[in-house]
């Protein structure tokens, strides 16, 4: 999966890094993207809490109406919102794609929820596969709350977040997205079942570019590898071809 599109060459969370990892040679299985909500309550797509290091303007997108956020821009790239993303999908006419809607930590988070869902909504009902997923167990609690259509992911970079647990798997069914370094095979063993359904656990990692440790965590069969290269990562880990 392109985390943030093609972002090793395109500006992140951009159309063109996303059109771009899925339409180059050979094509990623779906991408990974960030959203968050503008002051007048748009759903937008863009990583940071802070706005200086991708467009040179201080600030945040969750203070800036749509029509501010539209002045900026990321390395000559617009920034979309959640609708624009959807729109360009429909134009692309891909085949039906794994795509994961990551929604960032807010402090209103039954508003970006509601926001998002009937993005959400329509893509649940495309052909593609979708994931909401979340460092932000608050945002994780709004999504059960509002009965977001999609299966949700906790977001984790370390083992200490996993006491949210306790809380999240009481209310659903939870995927997990780990930070790579943190997948080993007694991790993935321990975590496998959710308590919520006894249903079995999808496992997509992340950020992943070093072609070695891909094929580690190919080998122990995690679902998915996030990367900000998906083209090389894509190349390195299809099957030899039969002579």
């Amino acid at each position: 999966l392109a985390h943030r599109g093609a972002s090793a060459e395109f500006p992140e969370n951009t159309l063109s890094a996303i059109e771009h990892a899925l339409l180059d040679p050979p094509q990623a299985d779906g991408f990974e993207c960030d959203v968050r909500l503008s002051a007048d309550d748009v759903p937008v797509v863009f990583h940071d809490d802070e706005t200086t290091r991708l467009t040179g303007h201080p600030g945040s997108i969750e203070e800036r109406p749509l029509s501010a956020i539209k002045a900026l821009k990321v390395s000559g790239e617009a920034i979309p919102s959640f609708a624009e993303l959807l729109e360009a999908l429909d134009r692309l006419s891909v085949s039906p794609l794994t795509i994961n809607i990551e929604l960032k930590p807010t402090g209103d988070a039954r508003a970006l929820i509601d926001a998002c869902h009937p993005m959400l909504t329509a893509l649940h009902q495309s052909a593609h596969s979708v994931i909401v997923s979340s460092f932000d167990p608050r945002v994780l609690g709004a999504a059960i709350d509002a009965a977001c259509p999609c299966p949700l992911a906790f977001l984790y970079e370390d083992l200490t977040a996993l006491r949210f647990l306790d809380f999240l798997d009481a209310r659903a069914a939870l995927d997990l997205h780990p930070k790579h370094s943190l997948v080993d095979a007694e991790h993935l063993a321990r975590y496998e079942f959710s308590p919520f359904n006894g249903a079995k656990r999808a496992f997509r990692t992340w950020t992943v570019d070093a072609i070695e440790e891909a094929q580690r965590l190919e080998r122990l069969g995690v679902d998915a590898i996030i990367t900000n290269t998906p083209q090389e990562l894509s190349t390195a880990l299809q099957p030899p071809k039969k002579t």
